[in-house]
């Protein structure tokens, strides 16, 4: 089943899994943990019923693994319900009844009521014959057969008020059904689920091994060696040049301002010609006052260009965090579907969380310590190459009977070794240069740590560079094409040898698809598990790229529109509803495009009117993430509602009541009837009864159309694969 069996590398969330998938090997895990207790929370919903019924009576059933476990099964499956030991029967967050299965029979209450609305509505769940034949027994033996009859004739009634005018062939199915006949239906994909469970071993034995598909998730790629200079090139890019440059010249302006005045003091020092007659009390005061105006408007110039260096680094670094923080989120948001599959979302939240933090926080410290060492490097070097050329003419400028009187050795000790005697002999300059002399090994040592801190967290630009880097979907506004505001007005779809694959290096999963839907047809869409359904709906959106071939919505090539003006003109209702934290408006209307008034009507065709309205904050009450704190059936109807809002010519519904109760299922498929009656509606199934009223159906398999047909043409011939899906689900002799 999996493509190097259970060394397959799951993703995260188990996103390379299907529905079933996931609730089968959760459950495993779960019995395997071998724990005394078991909660069960509908674990068989993305099961079908061949599947389902294997699953309780071999692990969940009096009879299964845990047998001597106590379990807590939450379902909205009624074929257990026979062989559990209690039912506790809820409504509205309160217990209506409990007891045995018997027992609640008895009573003719609430349980009851619900299986007789089971028998009327058995599209909405899968089952074999025998199963609905036992469920109707019981019912006439406790009831009896008379008022049963009534019931059903009842509930027929009502249902039969939300069914087209035009007359389906599901209304021809549920006559049946009235008529005694009672039939349950399975999808397409449980022949084969079914197959599965009863010959995997024997298939896995057979299989050829093979490591396609074994790795998944991606090693994080690392560059080696030295950080390269495009990386800082794009860090003072996003800083701006002009402020890194500014930067770095204000900074060296300040150093200069810094040595000058040094240097100045040390002039003021040496210089004996402030002091008059030989004495310290008379002083030149002229002289002393341009010495202090010099040396003040020298300080005032560091005071200056200190701040406005570290004014300049400040404002470029908080620049650079912003931009380089929203280059990072638009990148990452515009990433192709296949990045996530490989991607787990920790190296995401890594990426936005530690290297932004550095950006913020370590890299602008860091590179004002290494700009505040490299200019007093330079400025050492420069007067250590100095000292030599003014101790010597320091001695050049000296009496003729200096060189009579003192030794050639004491001269040469003056250049190599006394630093005492340079100290006190020679002109304060010197001196001055000697002390940076000093401090250099140190100032050296300082400024190699401040390098090596500037290249590791450097990185942090590297990392988010790479992701900007990476291949990005299409761009969302096409410059050279815009469609008509009106556009699709027919909702016309045309797949002309449309392939198509996930990422580069795995098969096509579809192969050449080519046919045609009308404008205002309602289109079938099934197949078995992995034929390439939901396929066709990630490459209508663009999600995945046509590797050859085009798709046509009303002669309009959608590879040649932006992505926003395709996507915003499509609406899907997708089987695992999509919220977000915020109000429900803003999830009912995120652009803030409708009044008020058409957002209840919206809510009243999708039967939440009442719901929101008895909410504290009506239609500001306030959805926690995912929607956790709403039900399954309310969070699928609110999403029928924002399809309703948005009311486009094309809708595409991938198996949208999969995972809702009876009741629920019923309110969607009317409300779907009703209000995109002149939509082109393209409804992905898993059961086949949910696409019997449909226009045509297409079948599919291994990527490719087998069958293109009404479905009551190919119901009529028994050698087709739609009579063959039908009949497995008991939909036909």
């Amino acid at each position: 089943m999996l493509p190097a069996g259970d060394q397959t590398e799951i993703g995260e969330k188990g996103i390379n899994l299907s529905g079933g998938q996931k609730q089968r090997v959760a459950l495993a895990r779960a019995v395997y943990n071998d724990s005394e207790n078991y909660f069960l929370d509908d674990p068989l919903s993305a099961v079908d019923s061949h599947v389902g019924k294997h699953i309780f009576e071999n692990v969940v059933g009096p009879n299964g693994l845990l047998k001597k476990k106590t379990r807590v099964l939450v379902t909205h499956g009624i074929t257990y319900l026979p062989e559990v030991d209690n039912i506790i029967v809820l409504k509205d967050g309160e217990i209506t009844e409990s007891g045995t299965y018997k027992q609640l029979l008895e009573k003719k209450g609430a349980f009851a009521e619900f299986l007789v609305h089971h028998l009327q509505e058995v599209h909405v769940d899968e089952g074999s014959e025998a199963d609905l034949r036992e469920i109707k027994q019981q019912l006439e033996s406790t009831m009896g057969a008379d008022e049963l009859q009534q019931k059903l004739i009842r509930a027929r009634s009502r249902i039969s008020e939300s069914l087209s005018e035009s007359g389906s062939m599901t209304d021809r199915i549920d006559r049946k059904s009235l008529n005694g006949s009672l039939t349950r239906q399975y999808s397409t994909e449980s022949q084969q689920s079914a197959n599965y469970v009863h010959s995997n071993s024997t298939k896995e034995k057979d299989a050829p091994k093979s490591n396609i598909g074994e790795k998944l998730i991606e090693v994080e790629k690392a560059e080696t060696g030295s950080v390269k200079w495009k990386v800082y090139s794009y860090y003072l890019k996003s800083i701006g040049w002009f402020l890194a440059i500014s930067t770095i010249v204000m900074n060296a302006v300040f150093q200069s301002f810094s040595i000058g005045s040094s240097v100045w003091l040390s002039v003021w020092s040496s210089d004996n010609q402030t002091i008059v007659n030989g004495t310290v009390d008379t002083v030149d005061t002229a002289k002393r006052d341009m010495y202090l105006g010099v040396y003040g408007v020298l300080g005032l110039g560091q005071a200056i260009f200190v701040v406005l260096s570290q004014t300049a680094l400040v404002i470029g670094c908080l620049r650079s965090s912003k931009l380089l923080h929203s280059e990072l989120l638009f990148a990452t948001l515009r990433l192709p579907l296949g990045f996530f599959d490989t991607t787990p979302s920790g190296r995401l939240l890594n990426r936005f969380g530690k290297d932004i933090d550095i950006i913020d926080n370590v890299l602008p410290p860091t590179m004002a310590s290494f700009f505040c060492d490299l200019a007093p490097q330079l400025g050492c070097w420069l007067a250590a190459r100095q000292m030599h050329i003014v101790m010597l003419r320091a001695v050049m400028r000296a009496p003729l009977t200096f060189f009579d009187t003192t030794p050639i050795g004491r001269i040469i000790s003056r250049f190599a070794k006394d630093v005492d005697i340079l100290d006190t002999s020679l002109p304060p300059q010197i001196s001055d240069t000697i002390y940076c002399l000093f401090e250099i090994t140190q100032t050296l040592n300082w400024l190699v740590r401040m390098t090596s801190d500037v290249e590791t967290n450097i990185v942090a630009v590297e990392r988010i560079k790479e992701y900007g880097d990476t291949t990005q979907e299409a761009a969302w506004k096409n410059t050279e094409y815009t469609p008509p505001k009106e556009w699709p007005m027919n909702g016309r779809v045309d797949f002309k040898d449309f392939k198509v694959r996930y990422r580069e290096g795995l098969d096509l999963v579809l192969n050449g698809l080519t046919f045609s839907v009308l404008g205002g047809e309602k289109i079938g869409i099934v197949g078995r598990t992995g034929a390439g359904k939901s396929s066709m709906t990630l490459a209508l959106f663009r999600i995945i790229e046509a590797a050859h071939g085009k798709i046509l919505i009303d002669d309009v090539d959608v590879s040649k529109l932006g992505l926003h003006d395709l996507r915003s003109r499509l609406t899907i209702i997708p089987q695992d509803p999509v919220l977000f934290s915020g109000t429900l408006r803003m999830n009912l209307d995120p652009f803030d495009c409708h009044a008020d008034e058409e957002i209840w009507r919206a809510l009243e065709h999708a039967h939440l009117k009442s719901f929101i309205k008895n909410l504290p904050n009506a239609l500001l009450h306030e959805v926690t993430e995912g929607g956790e704190n709403l039900s399954v059936g309310q969070r699928q109807l609110i999403c029928l509602a924002r399809a309703l809002l948005r009311k486009t010519k094309v809708l595409i519904l991938d198996e949208a009541t999969a995972a809702v109760d009876l009741e629920t299922d019923d309110l969607i498929q009317t409300t779907i009837r009703q209000e995109f009656k002149d939509c082109t509606v393209l409804t992905i199934a898993h059961r086949l009864n949910t696409i019997l009223d449909s226009d045509r159906v297409i079948v599919l398999d291994k990527g490719l159309i087998v069958e293109y047909d009404s479905p009551e043409a190919l119901l009529r011939n028994p050698s087709s694969s739609f009579y063959s899906m039908a009949k497995d689900a008991g939909l036909a002799a």
